[in-house]
């Protein structure tokens, strides 16, 4: 942003600039002009730089991270489920409220099993609303509302190590997208 005012100001100070100007001053001038120009090159690459190699933050980002919080996850319940065709297995069952203001159209929930000690040993990621996904789409989430897995079922986490502490986990929403459909 202050480069573009030096812009400006270097482009206002020409544009009002007296024809009397002598022809050293405007030597000056030029010269001031390219070092600008120079220094506004630079600040380009460097964030082209920042961009290519992912460490910029852009308003998006810091907007979907700040709506994080507004994302309660409670009736988390880890332990081992009966499945009819893999016999006992970890899994987890939680739900989600969106307690903002946006309807969410893809929400992406980890959760880390943790061994006796709380130390995180696996981890597992979901995609409970995802109205994105070609296969199986769900509904968006919208203000206010809850999303729950059916009754009776469960989300299957199959790779947990045995050395996980039943019950143990920490759940996170780890991405979001904001629904851009009519709300």
């Amino acid at each position: 942003m202050k480069v573009i005012i030096n812009i400006v100001l270097l482009v206002g100070f020409f544009s009002f600039a007296n024809a009397s100007i002598e022809k050293t001053d405007l030597q000056v001038c030029e010269s001031e002009l390219n070092k600008a120009n120079t220094r506004i090159l630079e600040l380009l690459d460097k964030k082209i730089e920042e961009v290519k190699s992912g460490h910029v933050t852009n308003n998006e980002n810091v907007l979907k991270k700040d709506y994080f919080k507004k994302v309660k996850i409670s009736n988390i319940k880890a332990k081992y489920y009966d499945s009819l065709i893999d016999g006992k297995i970890p899994g987890i069952t939680f739900k989600l409220k969106n307690m903002g203001k946006k309807t969410l159209s893809f929400i992406e929930v980890t959760v880390y099993f943790l061994d006796k000690h709380g130390n995180p040993i696996h981890e597992e990621k979901y995609y409970p609303v995802n109205d994105e996904a070609s296969f199986r789409p769900t509904s968006p989430l919208k203000a206010n509302y809850i999303w729950r897995i059916e009754r009776g079922k469960f989300l299957a986490a199959k790779s947990v190590p045995k050395e996980w502490k039943k019950g143990k986990v920490k759940v996170e929403i780890t991405d979001l997208h904001f629904s851009n459909k009519g709300e």
